[in-house]
């Protein structure tokens, strides 16, 4: 459980500074594929508002896409087994 607490402080600390790229990261390598997604949905939001160039909004929601897909991968193997 302590292990949970620091992970999501640090994440917490990560986005603070506006480094949401080391948060996913962080997040990816903790296989919390969920909390990685939605900073990625963030991030693609953000992007719209800037008037981000479209293949780039879209790169970023695929990201995210691949985040949940691998979180449904993980449960649908452990309920396999």
């Amino acid at each position: 459980m302590q292990i949970e607490q620091l992970l999501q402080q640090y994440a917490k600390h990560l986005k603070e500074k506006d480094k949401k790229i080391e948060a996913i990261e962080l997040y990816r390598k903790a296989h919390k594929n969920t909390e990685s997604a939605t900073l990625l949905a963030e991030i693609a939001q953000e992007l719209r508002e800037k008037r981000a160039p479209p293949l780039l909004i879209k790169k970023v929601y695929v990201l995210a896409a691949f985040e949940v897909d691998s979180y449904k991968q993980r449960v649908f193997e452990q309920q396999v087994t």
